[in-house]
């Protein structure tokens, strides 16, 4: 009888595919000051809005709402959604409540959004302390770097964020120094929401927008210090571009954040079976047949999905006696993603395992893990049964193991002779005993063995370095992505499109020239442009367009003749740049 444990293979939230209608309000601030106006935002996704009843806005100022659609097709999945922004100022201090909104849909489903709590705080009438390091700036622009945790454990994933902070326009911003993360092993995260939002620093109100954010795990106890980064920004000195002005200045500024310390501690104890693993993680296991013969082998799947360093996790226990199965090594196999802003990934490990004996046996894989959000271990576990029956390949019965010590997943490729419990038939001729019949024995074992090194030898022809990959798709990935941005701008969604467009030409030139995003500062890509005999121009070019997109997001320059202007550049310059060094 087959039967399968199957795989719910479930996906991370960041991971998921899922084409589900939703509907949520979205502030683009947690806390404002008294008199200034912020963004809420009532989205439905996948599906088209019959009817909205907005909540009652008691205590705000209201205006608007404006409307967008948008729609997407990516992998063969087609995505929309229909959003209503309102534009609200607070009358009042204090925490304010804003109740719920009901849409309708067109299929007459009804979906109600969570509530929205702000805080309104009375403005700073003083001058607080200088953070941007510019006594010319004073308090109006500044930098930071914020982590998500001040305290971690050895292992544990922390969110650094290089973030500027603004209450006036900036034409461009040029990170020139990021920090040095000694003693962390670091991740650049591309995916995470960059989009600007409001907040209240010391009772004032600025635009706030994540340059850089960047996943780091310590690899050591003590006080780690995350050094300041640094950038230079450009600001108008005549008001900025307009109709009747079309020429303007821009004066550079230099602005540095402040060092950050984490203290990092040791993670003491720990369960049997811990191997150090710190994230939020799943455990879905696979096993081919749950019942074979004497003739076969266990096939046996094991995979991690989560958050956290993917990298680290060490193949679980799987809770097998030696004298039951034999036990080989497991193909491992990762694939770090990014999600929700933070580094997760899933890694798999395949095991075979060849029986002993015939009989009934529990297989219980076994993962620990610590979890930093809970502090707190935790253990996954499961009971697989297998049943060997009777084939051409003689086993003895079912082995009953008193001292269980169980086999753990490290145990490399054996050859083990048969055990001298086991019982064969009795001789029926001379043939028994010789050489010949003892190197017959070991063609099964042989072959087997050989299977397993053919596998693995055609899966490492198979694995192309991931840079060269990068390298060679780079200009395929920006055209997908300059497609999103095109859509884009046909439905005049300008912030959406800089976005996009921002992240088409940092991409690109990160994967085309395996140039990490740390080191991806003008004077980097310019001697690496220079290197492959990129004119002088098109580098240029590239400075400037990224200038543009800043300035679009940080100024408000968004019309549909800039971004058609601007598409069309970017368009140009990456198939320029393509062709050059397609000559070369």
């Amino acid at each position: 009888m087959r039967i399968l444990v199957l795989f719910s293979y479930l996906c991370l939230p960041l991971l998921s595919w899922a084409q589900k209608a939703s509907f949520a309000a979205i502030c683009n601030a947690e806390e404002v000051v008294l008199g200034n106006r912020f963004e809420l935002t009532f989205k439905m996704v996948n599906a088209k809005i019959k009817s909205l009843k907005k909540p009652d806005f008691k205590g705000f100022d209201v205006a608007g709402p404006s409307t967008s659609m948008s729609s997407t097709y990516i992998n063969g999945q087609r995505s929309s959604s229909e959003s209503y922004t309102y534009y609200l100022i607070p009358k009042k201090t204090g925490k304010l409540k804003i109740g719920a909104a009901t849409v309708v849909t067109r299929t007459g489903q009804t979906f109600k959004s969570k509530p929205v709590t702000v805080s309104v705080v009375k403005g700073s009438a003083a001058s607080e302390d200088n953070p941007s390091g510019n006594v010319e700036l004073g308090d109006k622009v500044f930098l930071r770097t914020v982590v998500s945790n001040t305290e971690a454990v050895v292992g544990e994933q922390v969110m650094v964020d290089i973030k500027i902070y603004t209450q006036i326009g900036i034409e461009h911003v040029d990170i020139i120094k990021e920090p040095n993360f000694d003693n962390l092993f670091s991740h650049y995260v591309r995916s995470y929401d960059d989009a600007a939002k409001l907040e209240v620093i010391k009772g004032k109100q600025y635009t706030t927008k994540v340059l850089r954010r960047v996943a780091v795990f310590p690899s050591k106890t003590g006080t780690i210090i995350v050094e300041p980064a640094m950038a230079e920004i450009g600001i108008a000195t005549n008001g900025g571009r307009s109709l009747h002005n079309p020429f303007y200045q821009v004066a550079n500024y230099g602005v540095n954040s402040m060092p950050v310390e984490i203290e990092v501690k040791a993670l003491d104890g720990g369960p049997s079976g811990f191997q150090g693993a710190i994230g939020e993680y799943e455990m879905q296991t696979h096993v081919e047949k749950n019942t074979i013969t004497s003739d076969d082998v266990v096939q046996l799947k094991l995979r991690i999905v989560g958050k956290g360093d993917i990298k680290q996790i060490l193949p679980p226990e799987l809770g097998v006696s030696a004298k039951q199965f034999e036990l080989y090594e497991p193909n491992i196999k990762e694939d770090v993603r990014e999600g929700g802003g933070m580094l997760g990934g899933i890694k798999e490990f395949e095991y075979i395992l060849t029986p002993r004996a015939l009989g009934e046996y529990k297989i219980k894989p076994k993962f620990v893990f610590f979890d930093p959000i809970g502090k707190r271990f935790k253990t996954i576990d499961t009971t697989i049964t297998v049943n060997i029956l009777k084939g051409q390949n003689p086993l003895p019965d079912e082995i009953v193991v008193e001292d269980d010590t169980s086999a753990k997943a490290e145990v490399i490729l054996t050859m083990k002779a048969p055990q001298t419990t086991a019982t064969f038939s009795e001789p029926r001729s001379p043939f028994f005993g010789t050489a010949l019949y003892w190197l017959l024995c070991l063609v099964p074992f042989v072959g087997f063995g050989g299977a397993i090194v053919w596998r693995k030898k055609k899966d490492a022809e198979q694995n192309i370095d991931g840079t060269v990959v990068k390298k060679q798709q780079a200009g395929q990935e920006a055209a997908k992505r300059l497609s999103t941005a095109q859509k884009l701008m046909q439905k005049n969604e300008g912030k959406e499109f800089y976005e996009e467009v921002s992240k088409v030409l940092i991409g690109y030139v990160s994967d085309k020239f395996n140039i990490p995003l740390s080191d991806l500062s003008k004077a980097t890509v310019r001697n690496k442009l220079v290197d492959v005999s990129v004119d002088s121009s098109d580098i240029e070019a590239y400075m400037k367009l990224l200038q543009t997109c800043d300035m679009a997001l940080f100024a408000g320059m968004i019309n549909s003749t800039a971004m058609q202007e601007t598409y069309q550049a970017t368009t140009s310059w990456i198939n320029t740049i393509e062709n050059q060094l397609n000559k070369v």
